[in-house]
Order: C-alpha cells, then sequence, then structure tokens
C-alpha cells in the first residue's frame, strides 16, 4: 500500500524539483505553476489532476527529467490506488 501525500509534503517535493538543475523548462513551468496554486490556497485534488494532466503529454514524449518522472509515477500510483479522482488526497 502506498502512502498518502499530505499537502504539505507534496509542496516540499515541488519547491525541491524546481529547485533541481535537471529539469527542463516545461518542467520547472509546470511545477511552478502547481506551487503557485497550492500556495494560494487553491482546492488541492484539482491542483494534483491538472499537475498530471499537464505532465501526462511530456511523459509520453519521454520529455521528463528522472526526478520528475519518480514524482509524476508516485502520484500516478497514489491517483490509481485509491479510485477516485482526487480523493487519494489526505487533507
Amino acid at each position: 500500500m502506498v502512502k498518502k501525500a499530505s499537502e504539505a509534503e507534496i509542496l516540499e517535493e515541488l519547491y525541491d524539483l524546481i529547485l533541481s538543475k535537471t529539469l527542463n523548462n516545461k518542467e520547472r513551468e509546470v511545477l511552478v505553476k502547481s506551487k503557485n496554486n497550492l500556495e494560494k490556497g487553491n482546492y488541492t485534488p484539482k491542483v494534483i489532476n491538472d499537475l498530471q494532466h499537464s505532465l501526462s503529454p511530456l511523459a509520453r514524449k519521454q520529455e521528463l527529467s528522472s526526478e520528475v518522472v519518480r514524482f509524476y509515477l508516485q502520484l500516478s500510483q497514489q491517483f490509481i490506488e485509491r479510485g477516485q479522482r482526487g480523493s487519494w488526497l489526505s487533507l
């Protein structure tokens, strides 16, 4: 069973990823947008859903750094395990 991520953990992971020198500009843009939306207090499951949808095309084109691939897979695994849109997040 995969541990559910809290909003604070996701935000911390986003901060760390954004600071990584291995990210390309597309990845950084998507991650910064998600970080900003979380910081504004936007509905967390929606922000995460939007993040996954924004990263999906980059993943299909194999344009994700290994760090973002790991993060993307972690989000996807948690999303699939819960079986419902956005409900995997523990708030």
